[in-house]
């Protein structure tokens, strides 16, 4: 997967955060049985966690070692079949971009505080998407109609 968030003149691509996003989910859908919601969450809230402790003093060089680690963290997840091909790629290409480790510090840092934003726009367009019906949810379930609603109520108090 090829990664770059900055267009020719060093800024950060118009269409990053939607429609490149939305293409990766599309990528991570179309291939086998994609990951549940609960699982790309599980590593944006990550992401998020190393973002707060930057954000709380701690140096980016700190973090950079455990940022590194969510590569494992994929495979691991990959083998345990909870994420697919696509969206262990999405994370590890990303985490290879981020922390190359030829460039300074300071872009490294410049490039996760972009990534922290990427993530988040893949993680609103998957839930739209789920939300759509597009992947397995606990949310699938039909909702009574306003007659059960109302049958159900009114004979709640009988049971109390």
């Amino acid at each position: 997967m090829e990664i770059n968030y900055f267009d020719r003149d060093g800024e950060i691509k118009v269409t990053l955060f939607s429609e490149e996003a939305e293409r990766i989910v599309d990528q991570i859908l179309a291939d086998g049985k994609p990951p549940k919601e609960n699982q790309i969450r599980k590593f944006y809230d990550d992401v998020l966690n190393f973002k707060s402790r930057i954000e709380g003093g701690e140096s980016f060089r700190e973090i950079l070692p455990y940022l590194r680690m969510l590569k494992a963290k994929t495979h691991i997840a990959k083998e345990r079949k909870v994420i697919n091909s696509t969206f262990k790629n999405f994370i590890d290409s990303n985490i290879e971009y981020v922390t190359d480790l030829s460039l300074p510090i300071e872009e490294m840092e410049k490039r996760f505080k972009i990534f922290c934003t990427f993530f988040e726009a893949v993680v609103a367009f998957y839930k739209g998407r789920e939300n759509k019906g597009n992947t397995p949810s606990h949310h699938s379930r039909p909702r009574p109609s306003h007659s059960q609603n109302y049958r159900s109520r009114q004979y709640q108090h009988r049971y109390r």
